[in-house]
């Protein structure tokens, strides 16, 4: 019992950590513009169970944004 309660604390900190990281990176980049970014911040906060999936398509999003500019 005390494992499965320590998993699920533990779970929630990586979570934290994760999304944090994820709202720093998407406000930190300079390859999209601001309409990206906030249409990306917005979804990550209001759907939190699909978070890796929203960065993942702002990461592709990005780099398909980055090819463009070179």
């Amino acid at each position: 019992m005390a494992l499965l309660q320590e998993s699920r604390i533990l779970r929630k900190e990586i979570m934290k950590f994760s999304f944090s990281y994820m709202m720093k990176r998407i406000e930190k980049s300079d390859i999209v513009p601001e309409t990206v970014k906030k249409r990306y911040t917005a979804l990550i906060q209001n759907e939190p169970v699909n978070i890796f999936l929203h960065f993942i398509h702002f990461l592709e999003e990005e780099h398909g944004s980055g090819k463009d500019a070179y």
